[in-house]
């Protein structure tokens, strides 16, 4: 790993990897930093509210509140399980298959908080009459 220098590229870190295809994405740590936080729940009512719906078929409106205390804009990658374990709609960005899961991404600024909002409901259910 380097970064930009005045002397010019600075090796900054160095790992042992294995092979990756080309376009393949690579994930590499590179220190203790401070770490974004989330907080994930349901928009209305309780856990148990949202089992009950859940347990009936119908849909869950669920939020991610996602803060990050650091310097630098990140990018979060919410996992939100895969399309066999749940169904997913309404998302407020776009809902994407990476790696097997159903995730949302959002750009969270630095010292700012963003939100991610979604209904979800068990894939064997249907549509309540």
């Amino acid at each position: 790993m380097f970064e930009p220098s005045r002397f010019g590229p600075l090796l900054v870190a160095e790992d042992g990897m294995r092979d990756f295809a080309v376009g393949d994405e690579v994930e590499i740590a590179l220190s203790n930093a401070t770490p974004v936080l989330f907080e994930c729940g349901s928009r209305k009512g309780s856990v148990e509210d949202r089992d009950a719906a859940l347990a009936r078929g119908e849909w869950a409106g669920m939020e991610a509140v996602i803060f990050n205390p650091n310097d630098q804009p990140v990018t979060f990658e919410l996992a939100l399980g895969p399309a066999s374990m749940m169904r997913l709609r309404s998302g407020s960005k776009k809902i994407e298959t990476h790696r097997g899961n159903q995730v949302m991404r959002i750009d969270v600024p630095a010292r700012s908080s963003r939100s991610l909002r979604w209904d979800m409901r068990d894939p064997s259910g249907s549509e309540p009459a």
